[in-house]
């Protein structure tokens, strides 16, 4: 064999030890075949060992699921009841509290402790009724005083008074007293000293999205006592708060531009509805934590989320509607106009694209003195769906609504509009006595 490995004639490697070429070729192609073989043969990696470890682990778990179906299957004394198929689980079995034992037919399948945890046997008489086997069914002492009987391999329990039945998690929920599944699984986990799973970590939402915006309106605060309502109060906005939309964040994050540094600062939120009143985005105006004033920032107002045709809206809106531009300017009408429908569209260009409800007979819009204001209306003259709707004027008689409301009071704001207002929605809509909204 060495020779013909060496390279000599297979012929001439024959005649020596007077063996058949045929053979010496098998032997060759053995050892060759063997090597390559051994060649190939490498050590488990550390995938397989803990592919192995798991299965060990695996193994240990269901050992230990078995041993509890056969501890519950061996039941409290009582008489036996009938086998019944399984049905969806009903009403629940209505069962009292009863003092647990371990009875004489349990057998002993555990003493030890788990890191500070109760004895197996302790869990055990705690969880599972004293019971008794009985054939291929064991004997059920209930939960509550009523006989039962449990199949050995299906752990599903049928009461003979009721006819009401349930399975494993139920006898360990009804014998421990305990009000839901959740609290049962507690339990189970407890006994089998298994580790509460972690809880699913949430979908992070795309930056500036529609869900974003439902989150971060989400994590707001109500509006009455905070920061952001002495900001509006301080604005001359007196407008009962508790029905609007608005919430307060006391530390909402701001970045001012695409590589500015993110700080988090106390903001008011105000939700961005569709006409369905889906929140489909988030107007925040930052505040100043030192005092009730607007942050000094470049960009102290922010939108985000779906905002074309969308708005602040306040209140749901049939035959008449109030729309403009700017959050606070809305504001302050809602102040002297607490039930006349409205919304902020945010900016001049969403005002002329706002989406606008069926049915409606009336539309007033408040004009910022500016040109993107003027602008904003004429597109809205022009819109072929506002054919047959009133479209009025509602124009400040300072910069806007808002510098009215602080410079000139309520009583005189209520006076300018009494005039721009048609008679019947300024009887309808406007405040008798405006004084008296300073108490919401």
């Amino acid at each position: 064999m060495l020779q013909l490995l060496r390279g000599e004639d297979l012929e001439a490697a024959s005649h020596a030890p007077s063996v058949t070429a045929a053979a010496l070729s098998g032997w060759r192609d053995a050892f060759l075949s063997a090597g390559e073989a051994s060649l190939t043969t490498r050590q488990k990696g550390g995938e397989e060992l803990e592919n192995g470890r798991l299965k060990a682990r695996l193994g240990d778990m269901l050992l230990k699921a078995e041993l509890l179906e056969a501890k519950i299957a061996v039941l409290e004394e009582g008489s036996p009841l009938a086998r019944r198929r399984s049905r969806p689980w009903g009403l629940g079995l209505a069962f009292e509290r009863q003092t647990l034992r371990l009875g004489p037919g349990v057998p002993d399948l555990g003493h030890g402790t788990c890191d500070g945890l109760p004895s197996a046997r302790s869990r055990r008489s705690r969880t599972t009724p004293a019971s008794r086997a009985g054939g291929s069914h064991a004997g059920c002492g209930p939960a509550g005083a009523y006989p039962g009987r449990a199949r050995r391999r299906q752990p599903v329990c049928t009461d003979a008074a009721t006819a009401e039945h349930g399975d494993l998690l139920d006898i360990v929920r009804l014998s421990r007293n305990l009000a839901t599944v959740v609290e049962a699984m507690d339990e189970a986990r407890l006994f089998l000293t298994l580790p509460r799973p972690e809880p699913p970590k949430p979908i992070p939402a795309p930056r500036s999205s529609p869900e974003a915006s439902r989150r971060l309106y989400a994590m707001g605060q109500p509006l009455r006592g905070t920061l952001a309502h002495d900001y509006l109060l301080e604005r001359g906005i007196t407008a009962d708060v508790r029905s609007l939309p608005l919430r307060f964040h006391p530390s909402c994050y701001h970045q001012s531009g695409p590589h500015g540094r993110r700080e988090a600062r106390p903001a008011l939120l105000a939700a961005v509805t569709d006409l369905a009143g889906t929140i489909t985005g988030v107007h925040r105006t930052w505040l100043d934590p030192a005092q009730a004033t607007k942050a000094q920032l470049s960009t102290p107002r922010k939108a985000m989320g779906d905002l074309l045709g969308n708005g602040v809206r306040f209140g749901v809106a049939r035959e008449v509607l109030a729309a403009g531009e700017g959050l606070e300017t809305m504001l302050s009408l809602r102040t002297v106009l607490p039930t006349m429908p409205m919304v902020a569209a945010l900016s001049s260009n969403h005002l002329a694209a706002l989406l606008l409800p069926a049915g409606l007979r009336c539309l007033y819009v408040a004009v910022d003195d500016d040109r993107a204001g003027r602008h904003a209306v004429e597109r809205l003259r022009d819109r072929p769906d506002l054919r047959g709707v009133e479209l009025r004027e509602l124009v400040p008689t300072l910069g806007d609504f808002n510098e009215d409301l602080r410079r000139r009071g309520p009583e005189a704001l209520v006076e300018a509009l009494a005039s721009q207002l048609a008679p019947a929605d300024a009887e309808r809509f406007l405040v008798n006595q405006p004084g008296e909204m300073m108490a919401s």
